[in-house]
């Protein structure tokens, strides 16, 4: 932010209507270091009112005028919903944060340019007005439900309804202009479920009715991606209501956002009910007593959220809100893509519609991707590749990358200890939309450097790969498109790569079992390490410290992005062919020091006592036996029951070596587990029998070099962009460095 007081948020608010000047100006007047410094509105008599609460404040009737005022830091954006799109692209095109009021546009086409607008303004903030996330009621509901305070969700109902309103402006009587009950309040609870349940939505069905303006009611069907169904009624012109049931096989919560909360625990045997939490009750009475819970509609000015979400907006805006803390303009754009796909159902007698949340055929997952490149500039998936060698380690992964069916969405990131001398043969690049080389320095920790990569890259989603293990032409296509159902982690099926070994079956099955022949995709609560894929943003909310304990240990960070309601997805038409240990004494080396690497960060991350150390350390012995309890169901379930017999010799020495580095671990830290993990992890290739080395260039042989001739995007450690063409091998500059020459 430029000039003004340290700290201070300059903010121009876009539209002064009555929930600006009921709400927003208000609130924004009680913030600490705020100040708004600009209206903008083409009524007059809207303009004076405003101007009156904000009186040093600057007066446009024109809102792209008042964008470009310099004094401006960020807009909140309260227009009649038909110039939504309009104002935040104007408004990004001028580099200021956003909070832009729901819904994000009219349609899902006119969402997509906004979201193309602030791909385009890296760093500014992009915060969709979905306020209800921060109502207190609903927070303690959805805290119940991550701890299945009702048991396994089975069935979801909700109201929304408002009176109708004399008063209210025309363009909020017809669809075209902004109106109707589905975009209205449909978009608040379709963003809601996804967030209270934590799953996304797979398809809907809708029926409306017309009775003082267009589609003022409705009836929805919801289907969720593992089958809960939800019913959800909107109307414009029924009784006030804001309520919410939610119902699982042990009990029952319902939320009213007027009247409060209340649930019952039912236990299946006897069939007794009792509270769900006494800390729930008696909490929720504490904050009836705040005026949190109301038997009359309330003013929007009184609904506690609306406090909540600009401060959330103002934290993000100095840097102080963690992406992935408040629902930004994707969450916007998904809401908008459901209002459509229910809106599509009721032009067709209540059909069912299906929406990209499971892209469970191949067809919707190009469907998806078409819309994630078209409606976004710059590379969509960033892959990222560390070598503590030299380019030829990683060279075979990126010559297999280039026969992606959506190579040219894709951004490749290696991170070396140094260009000079590594061998980089830019040729390899021209495929990609654009490419990374980053020179740290020695490696002697994968995560460190994976970091250093999360940072640099410019796509918005993230995924991790090995030299060991090669993708199949479609695997990026359809990670991209779970991504844009809306997924915080995509994790591949895993197929094994040296399938003739059957000590390779047994390291498959100990890392990789859940995700071989994995069945339809879905949510699950964790993806392969060191092959996932995940949004930048929600990396980039940890310190460095903590992402590299979270990338040592995957299963830490699918724990914590589920716990802040991102859902974890198998996406199991994305595959690839993994490289597994053939030497019993690899792997045993390998188990020892992944184990005690997982003990250290475990202990250290959960700030275990002595004590505690002491006691999973004595009791480590038993892991084999329980890790045998899951893998042996889940080999039977993936079809490989008949291979038991031949991986059982050496799983159990691998168990147990993993079992010793835990203990060791517990009690000593991780000492040098990170380096020696690393020369296993990035040597794959080299430590297998010479037999399944002949296997894998037999069955999947070093690809030869994809020749193009279009500009390829190129971007340098150091900051310098330009576009190379197409060059041929006697035209690689020295040591396979890039020369970089006049545009």
């Amino acid at each position: 932010m430029e000039g003004g007081a340290s700290n201070e948020v300059r903010i121009g608010v876009l539209g002064c209507g009555n929930i600006a000047r009921s709400v927003h100006l208000p609130i924004l007047a009680n913030i600490p270091g705020v100040r708004v410094v600009a209206l903008a509105d083409a009524d007059e008599n809207n303009r004076s009112q405003a101007a009156s609460m904000a009186p040093s404040a600057a007066t446009y009737s024109d809102f792209s005028e008042a964008v470009l005022d310099a004094k401006v830091d960020a807009v909140i954006i309260a227009l009649p919903t038909g110039l939504h799109a309009r104002a935040a692209c104007a408004a990004f095109a001028a580099n200021k944060h956003v909070y832009l009021e729901k819904p994000l546009a009219t349609s899902p086409e006119e969402g997509e340019q906004v979201l193309k607008a602030w791909h385009d303004a890296p760093g500014c903030v992009g915060m969709i007005g979905f306020n209800y996330r921060f109502n207190p009621l609903l927070a303690e509901a959805r805290d119940v439900l991550k701890r299945n305070g009702v048991g396994r969700l089975t069935a979801v109902r909700s109201v929304f309804a408002t009176p109708v309103r004399n008063t209210a402006p025309e363009w909020k009587q017809t669809r075209t202009s902004g109106g109707g009950a589905l975009l209205d309040l449909a978009s608040h609870h379709f963003d809601l479920l996804r967030y209270l349940t934590g799953k996304e939505i797979e398809e809907v069905s809708a029926g409306t009715t017309s009775r003082h303006g267009d589609a003022d009611s409705a009836a929805i069907q919801i289907r969720l991606a593992d089958g809960v169904l939800a019913q959800t009624f909107v109307s414009l012109c029924a009784a006030d209501d804001d309520r919410w049931e939610f119902y699982g096989e042990n009990g029952r919560l319902v939320v009213d956002r007027y009247d409060g909360v209340s649930g019952s625990e039912v236990t299946p045997a006897r069939r007794e009910e009792s509270s769900i939490a006494s800390g729930l009750q008696r909490g929720l009475r504490d904050l009836g007593r705040q005026g949190y819970r109301f038997r009359k509609r309330a003013m929007p000015g009184n609904e506690p959220s609306f406090t909540a979400s600009l401060t959330q907006f103002v934290e993000a805006v100095r840097g102080a809100a963690k992406p992935g803390s408040y629902p930004d303009l994707r969450d916007g754009y998904r809401s908008l893509q459901l209002v459509a796909a229910a809106e599509e159902s009721a032009r067709h007698e209540s059909r069912t519609v299906p929406v990209q949340s499971s892209m469970s055929d191949e067809t919707s997952a190009k469907e998806a991707t078409s819309l994630a490149t078209d409606s976004l500039s710059g590379p969509q998936l960033s892959v990222v590749l560390v070598s503590p060698d030299d380019y030829a380690t990683v060279r075979r992964t990126i010559l297999y990358l280039q026969r992606q069916t959506v190579a040219d969405t894709l951004e490749v990131v290696v991170v070396l200890p140094q260009r000079k001398g590594a061998g980089i043969v830019a040729e390899d690049f021209e495929p990609f939309a654009t490419w990374q080389v980053i020179e740290t320095g020695p490696i002697s920790a994968l995560a460190p450097a994976k970091v250093k990569a999360i940072h640099a890259a410019r796509a918005p989603y993230i995924v991790e790969a090995e030299d060991h293990a090669f993708p199949e032409p479609e695997w990026a296509e359809n990670l991209i498109a779970a991504f844009r159902a809306g997924h915080g982690g995509v994790g591949p099926s895993v197929l094994p790569g040296n399938p003739r070994s059957a000590l390779s079956w047994t390291c498959q099955m100990l890392h990789y079992g859940p995700w071989t022949n994995p069945g339809p995709p879905r949510e699950i609560p964790n993806i392969a390490w060191h092959n996932g894929a995940f949004r930048r943003d929600l990396l980039l909310q940890f310190d460095d410290a903590e992402l590299c304990d979270l990338l040592s240990v995957e299963s830490f960070l699918h724990t914590k992005l589920s716990e802040q309601g991102h859902s974890i997805y198998l996406q199991s038409t994305a595959r690839l062919r993994h490289v597994n240990f053939s030497h019993l004494s690899i792997a045993l080396w390998q188990g020892f020091w992944g184990g005690r690497l997982y003990g250290a960060v475990r202990a250290r991350r959960e700030r275990w006592s002595v004590v505690k150390k002491l006691i999973h350390a004595l009791t480590a012995p038993l892991v084999p036996l329980v890790r045998l309890k899951r893998i042996f169901p889940m080999m039977t379930e993936a079809g490989l029951k008949d291979r038991i017999p031949q991986v059982l010799p050496t799983m159990i020495p691998c168990l147990m070596a993993h079992a010793v580095g835990e203990a060791i671990g517990y009690l000593f830290g991780a000492g040098t587990s990170e380096q020696k993990f690393m020369f296993f992890e990035t040597r794959r290739i080299d430590l297998i029998t010479p037999q399944d080395r002949e296997d894998i260039e037999r069955e999947m042989p070093f690809p030869a070099p994809i020749a193009s001739s279009k500009p390829t995007e190129v971007v340098l450690s150091s900051g310098i962009e330009f576009s190379a063409p197409s060059r041929t091998a006697s035209n690689r500059s020295p040591e396979g460095s890039v020369a970089i020459g006049s545009r």
